[in-house]
């Protein structure tokens, strides 16, 4: 393995010591350090570790991995626990596939819906961005307005930050 200097090789020795005792997160720092030297079948062998270990970072990246190499059965099930445990990111992704239909996902507006909620709910800015474009697309403008302001309205001060101010005043 090429390293750049010393203190790399160094650091990476001791996050290997620590993942090899079975620690997802420096399992998934050896995965990243060996991706980036171009070694990403060690690096996918650790993420793979990690994933296995319910650690939803590394679920959410392994089940992409597998998505992209056509692994459609192994993609689907480790993006799902990822997003089981609230992972934003997956439950995004999950209700875009879900949207769109896409790697081996049947399209489904209500899973793409309630994924984009809880996503958003969680603090996915993209996924309240698609929640709402859903839902001026299925309830309309107004009803939409209203939705977002009862069923979010915990999150009021995320939405101010995502969607435009003046739907907010004139709802």
């Amino acid at each position: 393995m090429i390293f750049l200097n010393k203190y790399k090789k160094k650091k990476y020795n001791d996050y290997l010591i620590l993942a090899e005792d079975g620690d997802s997160d420096y399992q998934i720092i050896v995965a990243s350090i060996l991706f980036d030297e171009a070694n990403n079948i060690e690096g996918m062998k650790w993420l793979k570790k990690a994933a296995k270990q319910n650690n939803a970072q590394a679920q959410y990246l392994y089940g992409w991995h597998c998505l992209e190499n056509n692994d459609l059965q192994h993609g689907k099930y480790y993006l799902s626990k990822a997003s089981a445990q609230n992972y934003t990111e997956a439950l995004y992704d999950e209700a875009k596939l879900s949207d769109f239909g896409d790697f081996g996902y049947e399209k489904d507006i209500i899973k793409a819906t309630s994924l984009y909620k809880k996503a958003c709910i969680y603090g996915n800015k993209k996924a309240c961005n698609a929640l709402y474009s859903i839902l001026i697309e299925t309830k309309g403008k107004e009803q939409a307005k209203q939705y977002i302001k009862h069923e979010i309205g915990c999150l009021k001060f995320l939405l101010i930050k995502i969607l435009p101010l003046h739907w907010l005043r004139e709802a």
